[in-house]
């Protein structure tokens, strides 16, 4: 896969939903052929010509292609992969662009008009969402094994004052307490359990597209039934985490679970996701539950 595109699509769904809202969709160049589109659009990216890629894309380029913050190393990887292999590949009723050794299919597809062939932004923009929800709902799995491998790690030794191992209630720490499973490592103190990265994505949009909460009780559809995690006012009886999108149907449509047990479970809660899971405080995967190993696609999966 392009390193370039596949993360600077991911970083633009905001601004492409906003155009979206607006309908604010440029008119592309058109083309003789296929070839002479994806040279022109590879020829830009070379010379770092906006006005030209404002042209071959329409107005709304830096919808897919944002300028802020874009790395150069990264631009010229997709050049790299470009020119070691490049073809126009059939895709459905559309044709795309596939560059690398591994084929790696430009999401934004080319479509032939009566004035020739251009770029089909809108229709790009669908699939760059589709993807981003397959990558997510692929990798958010990942990271609920990565909580509960923490939990077990936390609860192998004690911490702070306590007499007794028991799991951590929260996600972050205390400032200066490690009574949460990440804190910030000072003065030769043991690293915590999950990475900074887990806890506060650099994005602001939620750690793969999601939001996570832990949950401190199970319900009767939970292995060994229902009761309470909490003993006292500390963690001891097990553990459990909800992980739902930011916003659903962008950055993932599944919400999932986790429990002690380390089985996971993934169900679609429909648009009202953020009211529905905000009402989730213990983990209760009854029938309408899918159980889903961490490397299994689930709903928006897709290549």
């Amino acid at each position: 896969m392009s390193r370039f595109l596949a993360k600077r699509f991911a970083q633009s769904l905001l601004a492409t939903s906003l155009f979206v809202a607006l309908g604010a969709w440029a008119a592309a160049a058109t083309y003789p052929t296929p070839d002479a589109a994806t040279n022109a659009f590879v020829a830009a990216l070379k010379a770092h010509d906006q006005p030209a890629l404002a042209r071959v894309l329409g107005d709304d380029w830096r919808t897919y292609i944002p300028t802020d913050g874009i790395d150069r190393a990264d631009v010229d990887a997709f050049i790299a992969d470009y020119d070691s292999a490049h073809k126009i590949v059939t895709v459905g009723d559309t044709n795309h662009l596939a560059v690398g050794s591994a084929n790696w299919v430009l999401p934004i597809p080319l479509v032939k008009g009566a004035s020739g062939w251009s770029f089909d932004t809108k229709a790009g923009h669908e699939e760059i969402i589709a993807r981003q929800i397959g990558h997510n709902e692929t990798s958010v799995p990942q990271a609920l094994l990565a909580y509960y491998d923490a939990q077990r790690d936390y609860a192998s030794s004690t911490h702070d004052q306590d007499t007794e191992p028991h799991y951590a209630s929260k996600l972050i720490s205390t400032p200066g307490r490690h009574d949460g499973l990440y804190w910030e490592a000072k003065d030769n103190a043991p690293e915590s359990p999950l990475g900074p990265y887990f806890i506060t994505p650099p994005t602001g949009g939620g750690y793969y597209g999601y939001h996570y909460r832990i949950l401190t009780a199970q319900g009767p559809s939970a292995p060994g039934g229902a009761y309470n995690y909490m003993q006292g006012k500390v963690l001891a009886n097990g553990f459990a985490l909800i992980a739902w999108p930011v916003r659903y149907g962008e950055t993932g449509v599944m919400t999932f679970e986790i429990s002690h047990d380390g089985q996971i479970f993934a169900k679609n809660l429909g648009k009202d996701t953020e009211h529905a899971a905000a009402a989730i405080n213990r983990f209760d995967p009854d029938s309408s539950w899918t159980e889903v190993q961490a490397d299994t696609p689930t709903a928006g999966d897709t290549q």
